[in-house]
């Protein structure tokens, strides 16, 4: 029976793959499945989702591929739920985490390959980067219709009362003289969320559209407040708006 040597492309790319793991200290050639190419996909579509702050892996090497292994199994096995801020810092654990939560409970093969997948793209992994937390944008909430805009028809009320809530300088004043605490229900939103939160309100108009006149020049300490987000969504649930007092009993 004759022996088939294999193609000399695919000898040439095993020893490049040998040498290289050499030098990276690695053990273990890779597992091989059925699913080799379905898996690669899939191994991308997760790293295409992780979105990070700072990439802080060291080179790959077999404690880190057990570091890499225990976040998965954090994910899939213990059950452990990994904060916002742990996450934002790609660590070889992290990383193993979001793959366990992308492709659930696997085999310690499907495990190794991940990791041997992710030792090959390293350090170019390139997951996305999202801005420093001292450069967070300063974009109007989804909710808010900037005053520049100008959607009159069909919408002039609420257009209207956003103008008077988003004019800058009145916005400014009214924080200046009130603070940053929400009148409604109290709450500092920085004390629950941290420094990421710090100023972070809205301004609420309390005169209902129908009582101001096409003159009217709004007086940002008579008639704008502090709200926090949620209060300010509930208070606009009905027309004319819930009054503040009227969220407050709510609340007791």
């Amino acid at each position: 029976m004759a022996i088939v040597a294999p193609p000399l492309e695919a000898v040439q790319a095993s020893v490049q793959l040998h040498f290289l793991r050499r030098g990276l200290g690695l053990n273990a050639m890779p597992t091989k499945t059925d699913n080799h190419l379905n898996d690669t996909s899939q191994f991308e579509r997760v790293c295409r989702n992780i979105t990070v702050i700072a990439d802080v892996r060291k080179p790959p090497n077999e404690r880190r591929r057990g570091q890499f292994k225990a976040g998965w199994e954090d994910a899939t096995t213990r059950y452990k739920c990994y904060t916002a801020q742990t996450l934002e810092r790609l660590t070889w654990r992290n990383l193993g985490y979001r793959f366990g939560q992308h492709l659930g409970e696997s085999t310690f093969s499907r495990i190794n390959n991940a990791f041997e997948w992710c030792c090959c793209q390293y350090p170019n992994l390139a997951p996305n980067k999202a801005l420093p937390k001292n450069t967070l944008s300063k974009t109007l909430l989804p909710e808010e219709v900037p005053a520049a805009e100008a959607f009159w028809e069909g919408a002039i009320t609420r257009i209207a009362v956003n103008n008077y809530e988003r004019n800058s300088e009145a916005r400014q004043r009214c924080i200046k003289h009130y603070g940053t605490r929400c009148c409604a229900c109290g709450i500092e939103l920085s004390s629950v969320y941290g420094s990421v939160a710090k100023g972070l309100i809205h301004v609420h108009h309390l005169q209902p559209l129908s009582s101001v006149g096409a003159e009217y020049e709004v007086d940002p300490i008579a008639d704008l407040r502090p709200v926090c987000p949620n209060c300010h969504a509930v208070i606009h649930r009905r027309v004319p708006p819930y009054t503040i007092e009227e969220i407050q009993s709510f609340l007791e």
